[in-house]
């Protein structure tokens, strides 16, 4: 009869240190390759919204979309800039969703877990929408005699539109919806995030194209009459 031969204690607490640490080796590795993925995957999504702002500046006489509509507005009174383009249904036309549902989540940061329950994006809610925000020193907020035209943008290439962005203090996205600076220091303030993709921001420039930021590459001149970056000029 054939002696078969066995695995000693010794080989097999060698065989499984060395799947350990090959394990250690490639975690890593895949946790950088699904945070890029997701970075991506924002930076498309970015363009989408990007491309959807552009075709209601094209359908309503090149007026910018508010930030969040006002009592003049009619049925579409009281939106947040996604709820309006769901409501119009821009981009994403199939007539089934309503604007509390699916298709909001697709102008949002993927990086942003948001229950299904909160794609209706209530006012104090901690929303995925709340992670990217306008920048409030070109776009305005919701009255009709201030909305400015995307021609006013004399320098949109260099023009920041939108970026992804977090509470002044990085512990929530519920006061995330509009900045005009990246000094802001208090909760309610929205600053832009550098956190949730790896050191970097995804943002819209007003010319239609995506970039990733560094820190270094966003001036803290909000207040400055002239700045290409926050005010287009």
């Amino acid at each position: 009869m054939k002696k078969i031969k066995s695995f000693t204690l010794i080989e097999l607490l060698v065989v499984i240190a060395i799947i350990a640490i090959l394990a250690s080796m490639l975690l890593p590795a895949l946790g950088r390759a699904r945070s890029r993925a997701t970075q991506i995957s924002c930076l498309n999504q970015f363009k989408t919204a990007g491309t959807a702002l552009h075709i209601y500046a094209d359908e309503f006489d090149d007026f910018m979309m508010p930030m969040h509509t006002g009592s003049n507005y009619g049925t579409l009174s009281y939106k947040i800039w996604l709820q309006l383009l769901s409501s119009l249904n821009i981009v994403y036309n199939d007539k089934a969703m309503f604007d509390s549902s699916r298709k909001t989540k697709r102008y949002m940061c993927p990086a942003v877990p948001v229950p299904e329950e909160r794609w209706g994006l209530g006012s104090t809610d901690e929303c995925g929408a709340y992670s990217w925000a306008m920048n409030a020193k070109l776009q305005t907020f919701n009255s009709w005699p201030s909305l400015r035209r995307v021609s006013y943008v004399k320098k949109p290439s260099s023009a920041l539109r939108m970026a992804d962005t977090i509470n002044g203090d990085f512990k929530g996205y519920n006061y995330a919806y509009n900045f005009d600076r990246n000094n802001g220091t208090a909760v309610t303030q929205a600053k832009i995030d550098f956190i949730r993709h790896g050191g970097s921001s995804n943002a819209l420039f007003f010319d239609g194209h995506v970039s990733s930021l560094k820190p270094a590459d966003v001036p803290n001149d909000g207040d400055q009459v002239t700045s290409s970056f926050w005010k287009g000029n």
